[in-house]
């Protein structure tokens, strides 16, 4: 059985040694610490950077689910395609209409 670790012990007790560290330095904590001109234009050039999805964790973790859905599907009966198949297109149909209502409103407007 594992054992509660005791108040005070651990994880808590070096944040706070930690802690005690930077303010006994009276130096900012690095969250405090301002961005100078060198790191400001770091950031205008990310800022003009045109940044793919697959270039980020969220486009990383689309195409293993995408690689997990591929392989799955090799598994389905004919049958299990069918109704996946179906589902698809009544999705497809939803977006549709939903791309069609947006045009319709922007028309109209």
């Amino acid at each position: 059985m594992a054992q509660c670790p005791i108040k005070g012990d651990g994880k808590q007790k070096r944040e706070a040694e930690k802690w005690q560290e930077i303010l006994s330095s009276n130096q900012l904590a690095l969250l405090f610490q301002q961005l100078g001109p060198v790191n400001e234009d770091k950031l205008e050039k990310l800022k003009k950077s045109k940044i793919e999805l697959n270039e980020t964790t969220l486009g990383q973790q689309k195409e293993t689910k995408l690689k997990k859905m591929v392989a799955a599907l090799q598994h389905l009966t004919f049958w299990e395609l069918d109704k996946m198949e179906k589902k698809l297109q009544a999705a497809r149909e939803a977006n549709n209409n939903e791309i069609k209502a947006d045009k319709i409103c922007f028309c109209q407007e």
